[in-house]
């Protein structure tokens, strides 16, 4: 299956995709999950049911790379407009070590050595990203 861009999944509405990119967040709300997945293109919001599905990615930090498979439908909840559902969760690189850097949160709340010390890391923040 070809690979498709978080900004192109408007134009795959109710057909079955592959996305791959980082893991951003994870919101555990008990039977429902939510995964958002970045990539080159911008964020899109995978809905995961499977209790399965959910504990292959569970004790994943941000920046673990996944390749997922589900379908895409629309939803006024997400910031895109459209999510994936029944997902088919394939874990490329697992992170499992605590990033020093918040960089997936939208404020960074470290001070200016803080951030110089882990320059490579703290750039992944989109606030700090915008800059250049």
């Amino acid at each position: 299956m070809h690979r498709i861009l978080a900004s192109q999944l408007s134009l795959h509405i109710d057909k079955k995709v592959c996305v791959q990119g980082w893991l951003n967040n994870i919101r555990a709300l008990g039977k429902v999950n939510f995964l958002i997945l970045r990539d080159r293109s911008g964020f899109l919001q995978v809905t995961i049911q499977d209790k399965a599905e959910y504990a292959k990615i569970s004790s994943l930090q941000p920046g673990s790379i996944l390749s997922i498979e589900g379908q895409v439908t629309t939803s006024p909840q997400s910031p895109l407009g459209v999510e994936i559902i029944n997902p088919k969760i394939s874990i490329q690189v697992p992170i499992t070590e605590v990033c020093p850097v918040e960089y997936y949160k939208p404020e960074m709340a470290h001070d200016l050595d803080f951030i110089l010390d882990h320059r490579p890391l703290s750039l992944r923040q989109r606030s700090i990203q915008a800059v250049f």
